[in-house]
This record gives C-alpha cells, sequence and structure tokens, in this order.
C-alpha cells in the first residue's frame, strides 16, 4: 500500500448455525477487594446477539468496554477494599433473563 500497488484480498466465508446447545449463557469475572470484600462494584454489558445481527455494536463494543475496564483495574494493581465485579448478560434483549435469572440464583 505504501508503495501505491494496489491490494486485492479474496475471503471465503463459511457460516453454520451450532443448534446443539441452545442455553445462553452469562460470563462472570471479579476482582477480589481487600477489607470490604463482601461490598461489590459492579458493572456489566450484555452478550446476546441476535442471529440474524452481527453482534458487533451492542456485544462487541460493550464486551472490550468491560474487558478494558478490568484489565486498565487489574493493572494498576491498586488496593480496592470492595470487590469489583463484571457481568456479561445473555438473554438480555428477550426480558433480561441473563441478570434476572443470576439475581433469582443468588437470591435463594
Amino acid at each position: 500500500m505504501t508503495r501505491g500497488i494496489p491490494v486485492r484480498l479474496d475471503i471465503d466465508v463459511e457460516n453454520r448455525f451450532l443448534a446443539a446447545d441452545q442455553m445462553q449463557y452469562n460470563t462472570l469475572a471479579e476482582l477480589r477487594g481487600g477489607d470490604l470484600a463482601d461490598q461489590v462494584v459492579m458493572f456489566g454489558a450484555h452478550l446476546d446477539s441476535w442471529h440474524s445481527g452481527t453482534g458487533a455494536t451492542v456485544n462487541g463494543a460493550g464486551t472490550v468496554a468491560m474487558m478494558e475496564a478490568m484489565r486498565i483495574l487489574k493493572r494498576l494493581n491498586l488496593p480496592m477494599r470492595r470487590t469489583v465485579r463484571v457481568a456479561l448478560w445473555s438473554g438480555e434483549e428477550v426480558g433480561h433473563q441473563g441478570s434476572r435469572g443470576w439475581i433469582s440464583k443468588i437470591a435463594s
């Protein structure tokens, strides 16, 4: 490209639907706090693209933002008093299933 030579790219994409496991799953991660570890600072995004969507905006942007926040916190190695938890909820666009399911599970 820097020499002005045209670039040609041929891509052969083969997609397929995997229907064996249609369950949706939440993804959670945390950085454990210190003396107030039982108190949780929680943030998240959702990871539940529709089958006809690309997921690049909702899933991609939200997930990358959460991963970057956790990476920065880990890299800074700050002595955090509270636990920091990130959740990537599944099933949010069809009735908040992921977050509500998680709440009902921890509340019981």
